[in-house]
């Protein structure tokens, strides 16, 4: 079991980054719709100045990533859109403990997308209440990359996914989290006589 102190730790940190995510630790607002965070990630000035999007459009999202980041390993797992929605699922584990998951929608919303988040402990305890959520509307859209507000996805190949986050560091600047993922298969496939055999 991890000690207190990494637990807190570990509080701390995750809370200042969806804190930050959330714009409640963001700098004050340009007088543009949309300016840059950090060398990666945009953030939106004037939610009323989303572009057009599709959840279609981000297909190319969809898979089972795995990598490392300075927090942890990661792994992160989106369905191909459906309905106008794309649903995952995304955790991080450091030192060998599960530190938190989170569960993930895209969604088309007022002719635009919006990314929306929920959070959880290792024993599945939320983070936010019930009927509350942490969103990141669209910012722009690109060839393979996508610009939340505070959060960017970029796929730089057929099997590596690039995600970055803008946090701040207490009483500091605006800092850039990274995750470099790589395509994983979904599993290995049991058959009906290697199950039987495992009984």
């Amino acid at each position: 079991m991890p000690s207190q102190a990494k637990i807190s730790t570990m509080r701390y940190i995750m809370g200042m980054l969806f804190l930050s995510l959330a714009g409640l630790l963001i700098e004050p607002s340009l007088a543009f719709a949309q300016s840059q965070n950090t060398e990666n990630t945009l953030k939106l000035d004037d939610s009323a100045d989303r572009p057009r999007a599709e959840v279609n459009s981000l297909a190319w999202l969809a898979g089972y990533w795995q990598g490392e980041s300075s927090i942890g390993t990661a792994e992160e797992m989106w369905m191909p859109p459906s309905h106008g929605t794309m649903a995952g699922a995304f955790k991080v584990v450091r030192e060998n403990q599960l530190y938190f998951y989170e569960f993930v929608e895209i969604s088309e919303e007022e002719d635009s997308l919006t990314l929306r988040v929920k959070h959880f402990n290792a024993n599945l305890q939320g983070w936010e209440e019930k009927d509350s959520f942490v969103s990141f509307p669209l910012v722009q859209l690109g060839h393979h990359e996508v610009y939340f507000s505070g959060l960017t996805y970029r796929r730089t190949s057929d099997t590596e996914l690039r995600a970055y986050v803008a946090i701040k560091q207490e009483d500091g600047p605006l800092e850039e989290l990274e995750f470099v993922f790589q395509r994983q298969a979904v599993g290995a496939q049991v058959s009906y006589e290697d199950d039987q055999r495992l009984d």
